[in-house]
């Protein structure tokens, strides 16, 4: 982890202790598998985690890609806000240990 990184993510609150559980690599692991869960193109992903392309991709193709990317983001960000929040439509995440107050 870079000398940035790991502060960066404890300063924001991103992660509980142990701070080693939600590390950068873990974020941008789980960032890709929610992005191609939710039918992101993996070389879009690629560019999102700002992978280098190699061989003939490398050289010839200078495109950025920013509209993939943005709507790869807006989606992943949503996908992030629907967790956080539980909003039933969007999220599968299903609370236990409590019961549904009437």
């Amino acid at each position: 982890m870079g000398p940035s990184g790991g502060f960066r993510i404890r300063t924001l609150g991103w992660c509980s202790p142990p701070a080693s559980i939600a590390s950068p690599l873990t974020i941008c692991a789980a960032a890709a598998t929610m992005m191609g869960d939710g039918g992101v193109r993996p070389d879009t992903i690629d560019r999102v985690l700002n992978h280098k392309l190699t061989g003939v991709a490398a050289v010839y193709n200078r495109a950025t890609y920013d509209p993939e990317k943005r709507q790869a983001l807006t989606m992943l960000g949503d996908r992030v806000e629907a967790i956080v929040t539980g909003r039933p439509e969007r999220s599968n995440v299903v609370s236990i240990g409590r019961s549904p107050q009437a």
